[in-house]
Parts: structure tokens; sequence; C-alpha cells
């Protein structure tokens, strides 16, 4: 004969539980990674611009500021020197 005990109950229901957030944690993370932006990256060559950067990339060199929001190590945004390394973020 055996007997039933709350604690078994419980557990039982902390189970089904886990199983539950580890289930929307597994749908969680695969949405997130169709949804994931690629990161690129320009090296700076001799004579450019952040304006001609993001006209190469964006279209129109009027999306600079994000290249600047993006890229924090620019401490005089009029001066890029060559051989630094920007990220492009994606918009």
């Amino acid at each position: 004969m055996t007997e039933e005990y709350p604690l078994d109950d419980f557990i039982q229901a902390v189970y089904a539980e886990l199983e539950e957030i580890t289930l929307l944690l597994c749908l969680y993370e695969c949405e997130a990674g169709h949804e994931e932006k690629q990161t690129r990256f320009h090296v700076v060559e001799a004579g450019e611009t952040l304006w001609g950067i993001a006209k190469t990339y964006y279209g129109k060199g009027s999306f600079y500021p994000e290249l600047q929001a993006a890229n924090p190590q620019l401490i005089n945004t009029s001066r890029i020197c060559p051989g630094q390394r920007l990220i492009i973020p994606t918009l």
C-alpha cells in the first residue's frame, strides 16, 4: 500500500512548472536566434570619413551618427585613422 504525501504533490507540481519554463525558454531562444542581426565591421582606409562610410553601407551619409553611437572608442569623430576597426550596426 502506497501512501501519498503532500510533499510529493508539491514536488510534482514544481517539476511540471520547471518543464513548462524550460520549454518556454527554448522557444524564446529559437525565436531570438532568427532575429539576430549580424555585426559587420569596416577597417578605415586613408581619406575615408564617417559620412562616406555611412553612405557606403546605408546609402546616405547622414546616417553617420549611427556609426558614432556604435563606436564609442572614437574620441574625435572628425578624425578617423587608417586601420581603425569600426562596427557597422544594422539599421
